[in-house]
Order: structure tokens, then sequence, then C-alpha cells
């Protein structure tokens, strides 16, 4: 039997953990299944409490309607769920990046008398008084578009966001509804988020002329079109925030958004075919409370221009030193995912002065990226607050040539003094980052570094003494005792998150007990190529203060479906 749903219970999952789950809220539950933890978050919803509340959520209303007819004129957050959960995330990718017979198969496998049953519960719902209906969120595995426009139509004047999630579409022949129809339909719309992956991007008015108040807009699909995105645009003049993404190359120009944008504060440009959303995954090692990095939040502070830039692909259209010139007295964050050692030629001439946290994500073959765009970035930006680096240790190209973080990245790090947030998932010297770490005093709060843990980088790392989140990784052929690094780590008096990735030395009890000795210890992230002691995981466990989280990953088992698409991160959120 499982536990009741507690609705105190709260937890963020990163993308790379599943197996062994233990949540210690309370300590005696433990979780081994996700779909425990789906109902549990079922369980939360069916609260007696429900109709107090301005936000409802819906997963089944057939036994519900005449409860509902009492309490939707008060309701102002609607929110729709309709998610099965069998689909699987390998067959999803591969049909959003076009292959027609894994879309076939997928449709063959649902359960279709659960699909039809899709249009009857929204009929009901569309029956419905929503009076003071502000927002919708519509997340579904098989969105059917007449029920959402009679959504729309019934509700459309009033609502402020709409929330559109279709994982996969039932009637395939459908196409998704017309993005600027729905602007035309809800005039008081001002965030717009339309996320589905399978379909190609519907503009039917080609004339429409009607100006929208939309300030937050984020569309993902298969396809985009560049006279469906310029159209679009032309509508949406007072636009402070755009996501495009697509599981197609889109050709045109991110310049364009900024000259039809004049508005735009923060521009996302996504090329979900390369996986490359990691920018806005879950700094999940990190302590949440300490590091917010949400942009929408920005749009409630005034801004004379564009202050975050995110693009996933550099290339001859998306020019980084172009935008910097336009751009560069603005900016505040830089987000760019390389894929190819084809930089610009350009030499960079205009630095972002004001810029605080700069991202920079490459392929394993891209030296020379790193050396024409990072390079300058960080030995001309002096407010950096928050520094990433990383690639992908998974590529298995052969051919690719291994990419090392250079000696003058190091040196240039110690002439940041306001930094406060570092982030290396690069090959690179241990003793570089050693000199680093002793040139200056080092005031940072959060640390993720993979490299060769030799002890003196770990001295020097437990002379932190502001550190709250810290993450060490090391490649699974050098797998490191990690006992006398947890000893030594014991002495940071602020820690309050520990992540550790391919290590050894779990398998005894000692180890644990050591982790047990952290005084302000609240998460705690093993992920190893070994197995680990029980009696070392029901010693911590009995731990006071109790943690709130803790996550064991023994990746000697093949967890690829777990990890793909963040499944279990998207069972355990709670928005409580």
């Amino acid at each position: 039997m499982f536990p009741k749903a507690n609705a105190s219970f709260v937890t963020h999952f990163p993308l790379e953990i599943s197996a062994y789950i233990f949540s210690l809220l309370p300590q005696q539950d433990r979780i081994q299944c996700m779909d425990v933890c789906q109902l549990w978050r079922q369980g939360v919803i069916y609260g007696c409490q429900a109709w107090r509340t301005t936000e409802l959520y819906l997963f089944d209303i057939d036994d519900m309607i005449d409860w509902l007819n009492h309490v939707s004129p008060i309701i102002r957050h609607l929110h729709i769920d309709s998610q099965f959960g069998s689909l699987d995330p390998d067959d999803i990718e591969k049909a959003a990046c076009g292959d027609l017979d894994v879309e076939d198969q997928m449709l063959d496998k649902q359960d279709m008398r659960m699909a039809k049953a899709i249009p009857s519960h929204l009929n009901k719902l569309v029956s419905l008084r929503f009076d003071r209906l502000e927002s919708i969120h519509y997340s579904t595995d098989g969105i059917n578009g007449d029920i959402l426009q009679s959504l729309i139509q019934l509700a459309g004047s009033k609502v402020r966001l709409l929330n559109i999630q279709a994982i996969y579409r039932f009637d395939i022949e459908k196409k998704s509804p017309c993005v600027v129809s729905i602007l035309d339909q809800c005039p008081q719309l001002e965030t717009l988020i339309d996320l589905e992956p399978l379909c190609d991007m519907v503009v039917n008015d080609k004339t429409s002329l009607t100006p929208s108040r939309i300030e937050n807009l984020e569309l993902e699909r298969r396809q985009m079109v560049p006279s469906d995105i310029k159209l679009l645009l032309s509508k949406c003049a007072c636009l402070r925030r755009i996501r495009l993404c697509s599981w197609s190359f889109i050709k045109m120009s991110p310049m364009l958004l900024l000259e039809q944008c004049p508005r735009l504060e923060i521009m996302i440009w996504s090329d979900a075919s390369l996986a490359s959303l990691s920018f806005y995954r879950p700094e999940w090692w990190r302590r949440r409370t300490h590091y917010d990095w949400d942009d929408t939040k920005l749009l409630a502070q005034p801004s004379s221009g564009l202050r975050h830039l995110v693009l996933d692909v550099i290339d001859g259209h998306a020019c980084i030193s172009n935008i910097m010139h336009l751009h560069h007295p603005t900016l505040t964050r830089l987000s760019i995912s390389i894929y190819t050692n084809k930089v610009p030629s350009q030499e960079m001439t205009w630095f972002p002065m004001l810029l605080e946290r700069l991202d920079i994500h490459v392929y394993q073959d891209a030296q020379q990226a790193i050396e024409n765009i990072l390079r300058p970035l960080v030995e001309h930006c002096h407010r950096l607050k928050s520094i990433s680096i990383r690639t992908d240790f998974r590529d298995d190209d052969d051919d690719a040539d291994p990419l090392v973080l250079p000696r003058w990245f190091f040196v240039a790090l110690t002439s940041l003094r306001d930094l406060q947030h570092l982030v290396i998932q690069v090959d690179n010297d241990p003793n570089d980052m050693l000199q680093f770490l002793e040139a200056v005093p080092v005031a940072l709060e959060s640390l993720y570094y993979h490299g060769d843990l030799i002890m003196p980088c770990i001295d020097a790392i437990s002379n932190i003494t502001t550190l709250q989140s810290l993450a060490l990784a090391t490649s699974p052929e050098e797998c490191v005792n990690m006992t006398p690094i947890i000893k030594k780590l014991q002495q940071l008096p602020r820690l309050e998150s520990l992540a550790l990735k391919h290590g050894k030395g779990f398998n005894k009890v000692g180890v644990f007990q050591c982790l047990a000795q952290f005084p302000c210890l609240r998460q705690l992230f093993i992920a190893i190529h070994d197995q680990f002691n029980v009696q070392g995981i029901r010693y911590l466990t009995h731990r006071q203060p109790a943690l709130e989280t803790m996550v064991l990953l023994d990746l000697t088992w093949n967890c690829k479906r777990e990890l793909t698409f963040g499944h279990l991160e998207k069972a355990l959120r709670y928005d409580m």
C-alpha cells in the first residue's frame, strides 16, 4: 500500500538521477518507483480543502461535474492534465526528428479507448462557467484541437496566461492550433506557452493585423517556417521575452527577432534536435534557495534593452559578434551552445561590460571556439558572478579531438572579484585549478568541478568557507576513493548540498558515517559505478537534522529511459 500523500512533500530531481531514491520526509518513506510519486501528486490534489483554492487541477472530471458547477465561477487558474505516461521518450525524440515509421508505431501502441475519452471529458468542461478565469494550463498526450478551441472561445477574452503542452497527438491528421488565431481570440493574453514538438507551426490567418499585447511567448514545434515567424512577430511589438524551439534548423537569423521586437529583453533560440536545452535545466546540485535564475522574474523590472541571450547554435546566421556590437551595453546573461568548430571569424571588439552570467556548452571538437568566444569574454567582463563551461562527455565521436580547458581560463578567473558560482565540466589540468584557488581569496557560493581530484585541490576547496553547494566529479576510469576527500570537506561550515560522481568507497559504512558529520547538509547526491552499503544508508537516514533529499544512483545498470526527457524530475515536481 502506498503511503498517503503529504501536502508538504517537496523535492526536485535532476535529469541525471534515477534508481534508488530515498525521501526523508518522513524518514520512514522509501520511494523506489516514480509511479508512487505520481500517485502522491494526484493524491495531493484530491484533498477535502480543494474547493477553497483559486487553483483547480483536473485529471478526470467524469465524477466531478456536479461539484465543478458550484466552484467554477471562483476558479482563476485552471490546470488540465490528461497525460497517460505511456510513450517511450526515445520514440518521442525520433518522431520529433521526422521518423514517420516510429510515429506510426507510437499511434498503434496507444490506448485508443482512453484517447477517445479525452474529448468527452473536455466537452463537459466547456459547459462550465469560468467567470474569473485568468490562466489555462493544458497538458495532454492527445490534444484535441476542437475542444481547445472551444475552451479558448469560452474564456479567451479574460485569460492572461495560456500554457499548452502536448507531447503527442492521437488525431495525427489534425494540425496544431493556429498561433495567430489564439492571439486574436485572447486580447488580454500576456503569456503564451505552446509546446507541441511533434507538430509543425501553423499560421492559417495570413492577413491578421490586430496587434497583441503579449509580452512572453514560448513556441516549440517540429518545424518553423521563417515567413510564419515573421508574420507572428509583426503582431507582437510588445514582446519582452521569446523562446523559439524547433526540432529542425530554422533558416533565418536571430537578428530578425531583435529588429522586429524592439522591446525584447530575453531571447532564447533553441535547436532541440541537438539536445542542448541544458541551459534551462534545473541546477539540481545547488540549493534552489541560493541560486534562482528564473528569467521571467526579470520582466517585473524595468529595462532599456536586451538582457538575456541564449543561442543553442552558432553559425553564419547567428554571429555573436554582430549581436554583441548592437546589444553589449545591456547584456547581463549570455548562454551559447556550440556544436561545431566552425565559429565566427570576426574578432570580437565589443564586450558586455555588465555581464553577470556566462554559460558556454561546447562540442568535444570545438577547441577553437573556446579561444574565439570564451577567452575574450572572461578576460574583459570583470563583473561576472557566474561562469559555466561544459561539454558532453557522453559523445562517442572517436574522431573528435578531446576538449581541454587552457591555463589562460584559470588565470582570467583570478581577476573576477565578484565570482560566486563556477561550473567546470571540461577536462583540465588540476594544477591550473589549484593555482586559481590559491591565487586570491575565493568567495564562491557554489562550485561544480570535474577533473582529477588531487588532495591539494581538495585542501584548497575545503578552505572556501562561503561554499553552500559543491559537486565533485571525475572520469569513471579514475574511480577515486572518496573517504579521505569527504573527511577533508567536513570543515566546510556552510555546506548544504553535496554531489559526488564516479567515486568509490561507498560500499563501506565508514564513508556514510563521515557524511553524517556535515553540520548543515540538507541535500546529498551520489552517482557511482558500484554498490552502496545498506547499513551505511540506514545510518545516514537517522542523522539529525534529517536530510531533505538524498539520491543514490548505481550507474552499473542501464537507466537511459529514466534519464531521457526528465521522467523522474517531472514525476516529482510539486508547486505547492
